[in-house]
């Protein structure tokens, strides 16, 4: 699914304002790698961290500079599985969120 550059703008601008947003995002994250939409997940997982923390702070907690991770959150197949999650939960530890 690819978004258009308005649809994510108007995404971040709410992600900036409503935490309760950025929480059910991250909901559906979870929802997403558990029924196997990667690329969804991988999306999503784009524009939370384009909308919040951005991709080189989180990027440290990762072990990756924020231009690997950007480039892994854009690819096409998207990146394992393995991966999506780590980044998910770097996400949510970088934002002070749980899930579920």
């Amino acid at each position: 699914m690819e978004l258009t550059q308005n649809y994510d703008i108007g995404i971040i601008e709410r992600l900036k304002r409503e935490r309760a947003f950025v929480k059910a995002l991250l909901a559906e994250v979870d929802e997403t790698l558990g029924n196997e939409e990667y690329p969804v997940a991988q999306e999503l997982l784009r524009v939370l961290v384009l909308g919040t923390v951005g991709f080189n702070p989180l990027s440290d907690s990762l072990s990756m500079t924020g231009v690997a991770l950007q480039e892994l959150l854009e690819a096409k197949p998207p990146p394992p599985p393995a991966h999506l999650r780590a980044i998910a939960t770097a996400l949510k530890r970088a934002l002070d969120v749980t899930t579920n």
